[in-house]
């Protein structure tokens, strides 16, 4: 072993590990996932003080709000690992109407998800909204923009809801992520990307509660389906 070994983080966060399970008749894992404390603070600063502001940027001005850790948590409070070859750290967050909560009876007809994730060579933003339409909305509308040609790189997803004190719902689920090396974008163009992204997903968001508003106004849905195809693209 090298002698260095014992001086490594990889030996102390190890050490930690095995104190933990110490005594335990069964372990929590069956291998020891072990991160860079010092990489973790290097990428959360990254995060916080240059991606996160982006999100703040596009909300500005908005009724709508974005809540990290369910709500419960403040953006560094939410902060997570995730275990690759090269350590990771995610942010993830929704996007949230404070007059409509999220709940078992909540009536906003769509859900709009963010995570952003960190590593020392990049960034990855990964997004999923979900558009949830009545169950005697036009299928052939619906059809049309499950086949949107902009959209079928990772295409929508379409499923049914079975309402428990109402209506069902046909749901359509836009999800896609893109990432970036640093190297191409740098920490204040990844920022300018994630404001935009996430002001094109507030425009899906209007559109929606637009369309909700008649769901048989054509004009409403044809704006929907082109900023849910914009939307699915960018990053």
């Amino acid at each position: 072993m090298n002698a260095n070994w014992h001086a490594t983080w990889q030996a102390e966060q190890l050490e930690g590990w095995m104190r933990e399970q110490a005594g335990k008749r069964w372990p929590e894992h069956r291998c020891a996932l072990l991160s860079n404390p010092a990489a973790e603070r290097e990428l959360d600063a990254i995060v916080l003080d240059e991606l996160w502001p982006g999100v703040e940027q596009a909300l500005r001005g908005s009724r709508l709000v974005a809540l990290t850790g369910g709500g419960d948590a403040t953006p560094a409070q939410a902060m997570e690992t995730i275990y690759r070859k090269f350590t990771t750290r995610s942010l993830t967050f929704i996007i949230e109407d404070p007059e409509r909560p999220a709940g078992p009876r909540a009536r906003k007809p769509w859900h709009c998800r963010f995570e952003i994730e960190a590593w020392i060579e990049g960034y990855f933003l990964n997004k999923t909204t979900i558009l949830s339409f009545p169950q005697d909305f036009a299928m052939a509308k619906l059809t049309r923009l499950l086949e949107e040609p902009l959209m079928q790189g990772r295409p929508p997803e379409l499923s049914w809801y079975e309402g428990h004190d109402g209506p069902g719902t046909y749901n359509v689920e836009l999800s896609t992520g893109r990432g970036y090396g640093w190297n191409l974008r740098g920490q204040s163009g990844a920022r300018e990307s994630v404001r935009k992204t996430v002001e094109d997903h507030l425009q899906l968001i209007a559109a929606m509660d637009r369309l909700a508003q008649d769901w048989t106004d054509g004009a409403a849905f044809t704006a929907l389906h082109r900023l849910a195809a914009r939307a699915n693209a960018a990053c």
